[in-house]
């Protein structure tokens, strides 16, 4: 038995809410043009609405009607939000393909369908819908409950992940606190009811955990179109269209305050998307945990270490120097070996500029910081406030040349072989990161040409601290400016003697400036760039990903960082269009067949009529998809079939796009 969790929002919930105006506005278009094309997003909150987006329609849409009236239909008070419209006209490049039949985007959509209920979606996932819309109809009838609201299940799942216990049901519900215990005991007794339609029991429930929900909806909380992309496709059970991805959570995503594992991210830190080679910041458009599944271990001596998908998009450089990114699966041959030798390389480099005012100190008194920071140790007797004791020629002489040049006081002695310096550094701290963590780009520069020129020779570049926090720091500032590969290697020497009988007590961190800004993805046995590629086990039982505007992300694992790709609204937009065909094609194959589970990917080119690849997988292994599926799949098949130019797409973001038999695609 293994435990696993799902969740659903309510109707009223902000991310919701945002979604359902963006469909209802995309409605109004298809009422008055059924050839509208359109990418509407809304964000909400603290009384402001704000819709921005491309639109080519001949339509006239009062959005300020449109947002109101939604608002009010969920409940909320529509007199009370600022109504801010930003739509625009769509480019004019887009419609040179979608015109003669295109698809209206690039990207992977997925569909999924199982036998563990009537709807062929899973039972903890159609548990949630019915709880979704019971809540909806009772806050229409009783003021004591109010819109915003979410639930989710935890449960056992057996070695075919059929749900056959919940060990927590929890619900949160926005509401005005009084008659808490009444109003709790309506919720708990018409989920025990769902619960008990599907013979699934429960150890607990966890009802508005926190103690009270009274602040909720936009005055609580943001809303964002696409920021539940997760819960509108089948709750973490399948693939989630947009874009293949997936890492474990070992595995680190940068951001402004350093770099963090990608199993603990915080709601709304902005993170680092690779833009051609440019580091930028940015906040996520999605934060995406799912089940661990088909997970690799890519590892070489001196360059890689990523655990990755089999569905990940790899981004590579080819031997043309395009960067295209392909599927971890493409690349592997039945044993596990990279297919044709060398297939391209990975980027492992950017650049960042930022734009950040720097710190008060001038060149010279940086790099007699930098000085201090890597040898030195803080004093507490007076007059001076640290010292650096050094044995090396070259240490001293630069030392004294420092020191000298910023007119800077010290008081020089001997220790044997090593020279000791008295002196008041320009800050009274050890920490790289402390003291220049808010130096500006060409601070940077200075601090990236002293410490390789202290620590070293300029040639070797490399950089030694045993405080990790300082390697992290130097290899972000070196990337950062010599845009090329940093790695940190590691070399522990806690015990080891010394000459004279010093036990040493410290792990030591090597920062090294590498040739090569891409590491060759290839396989060789007995070569240095040779990769070892084995199945992994998540520890966590889970894997992660963002999706950025870039659809390119800097990541790191083991201190190696590597580039990657992300997980990446009208019917053109096959990410909606095709994830319905996909559904549609899981469907009938898992009924044709007998199945317990099938899952099908879409992928397609911006432009390009029929879809690049069908992937079809199941419980007895990989389908073969006919020559007709892909007639069937080209956007504008799917648009006519599913009768896509009508205006029925408000519906969909009210309670989920699958299970509603309403639906063309769910028949």
């Amino acid at each position: 038995m293994k435990l696993y969790s799902n969740e659903i929002v309510f109707r009223g919930h902000p991310d919701k809410v945002a979604d359902q105006i963006s469909d209802a506005l995309l409605d109004k278009y298809l009422m008055q043009d059924k050839n509208t094309r359109a990418g509407i997003e809304v964000v909400g909150g603290k009384n402001k609405i704000f819709v921005t987006g491309e639109v080519a329609s001949k339509a006239k849409v009062n959005a300020d009607y449109v947002v109101k009236r939604v608002l009010g239909s969920v409940g909320y008070n529509p007199y009370a939000y600022e109504v801010i419209n930003n739509i625009g006209l769509q480019s004019e490049d887009i419609a040179q393909g979608v015109d003669v039949g295109g698809a209206g985007d690039q990207g992977m959509m997925f569909g999924y369908a199982c036998n563990n209920t009537s709807k062929l979606l899973p039972k903890a996932m159609v548990i949630l819908q019915y709880l979704s819309k019971y809540y909806d109809s009772l806050r229409q009838k009783d003021n004591r409950f109010l819109p915003d609201g979410k639930a989710q299940i935890t449960g056992y799942y057996d070695n075919d992940f059929n749900l056959v216990k919940i060990k927590t049901f929890t619900i949160s519900y926005q509401n005005t606190e009084l008659d808490r215990h009444e109003t709790d005991e309506i919720i708990k007794q018409k989920a025990l009811e769902i619960c008990n339609i599907y013979n699934i029991g429960v150890e607990e429930f966890l009802i508005n955990p926190t103690g009270k929900f009274l602040i909720g909806g936009f005055d609580g909380d943001a809303g964002l179109t696409g920021r539940k992309i997760v819960v509108d496709n089948y709750q973490s059970f399948a693939n989630v269209g947009g874009g293949a991805f997936c890492v474990d959570g070992d595995t680190e995503y940068l951001t402004k305050d350093g770099w963090m594992s990608m199993n603990n991210y915080k709601e709304g830190t902005e993170i680092a998307q690779w833009n051609n080679g440019v580091l930028e910041f940015v906040k996520p458009q999605a934060y995406i945990k799912c089940k661990a599944n088909n997970l690799y271990h890519i590892t070489s001596p001196t360059s890689y270490d990523m655990v990755l998908s089999d569905k990940h998009d790899l981004v590579i450089k080819t031997s043309k120097g395009n960067i295209i990114k392909k599927q971890l699966r493409e690349i592997l041959d039945e044993n596990l070996n990279v297919k044709n030798g060398n297939i391209g390389s990975v980027p492992m480099f950017f650049t960042y500029q930022n734009d950040l005012k720097g710190i008060d100190l001038s060149e010279n008194e940086i790099r007699l910081q930098i000085a201090y920071c890597a040898d030195g140790s803080m004093l507490s007797s007076k007059p001076w406030n640290g010292r650096i004791r050094v044995k090396k020629n070259y240490k001293k002489e630069r030392l004294e040349y420092l020191l000298a040049i910023t007119n800077t006081n010290y008081k020089a002695s001997q220790d044997g072989d090593y020279s000791i310096y008295y002196f008041n550094p320009p800050i009274n701290n050890k920490s790289l990161k402390e003291c220049f963590g808010e130096c500006n780009y060409n601070q940077f520069k200075v601090i990236a040409d002293e410490i390789l020129r202290w620590d070293g020779s300029i040639e070797d570049k490399v950089f030694r601290t045993t405080l990790k926090d300082d390697a992290d720091f130097i290899q972000f500032v070196l990337m950062s400016v010599l845009g090329t590969r940093v790695s940190i290697g590691r070399d522990d020497r806690v015990g080891e003697l010394t000459y004279n009988g010093y036990e040493r007590k410290s792990v030591c961190y090597e920062v090294r400036v590498c040739k090569n800004k891409y590491s060759a993805l290839r396989f060789n046995k007995t070569g240095k760039f040779q990769i070892e590629i084995k199945p992994f086990i998540s520890n966590d039982g889970f894997m992660y990903c963002f999706s950025v505007d870039s659809g390119m992300l800097i990541l790191r694992r083991n201190d190696r960082v590597f580039i990657t790709g992300n997980s990446g609204k009208d019917s053109t937009k096959v990410d909606r269009s095709g994830a319905y065909k996909a559904r549609q094609i899981a469907r009938k194959i898992l009924l044709e067949n007998s199945l317990k589970w099938c899952e099908v990917q879409l992928s397609y080119a911006i432009g390009i009529a029929e879809p690049l690849a069908i992937y079809i997988d199941s419980n007895i292994g990989n389908i073969n998809p006919s020559k007709d599926l892909y007639q069937e799949c080209i956007p504008s098949n799917i648009i006519k079939q599913f009768n896509l130019t009508e205006p029925i797409y408000e519906e969909t973001a009210m309670f989920g796009h699958f299970g509603n038999s309403q639906f063309v695609w769910e028949r």
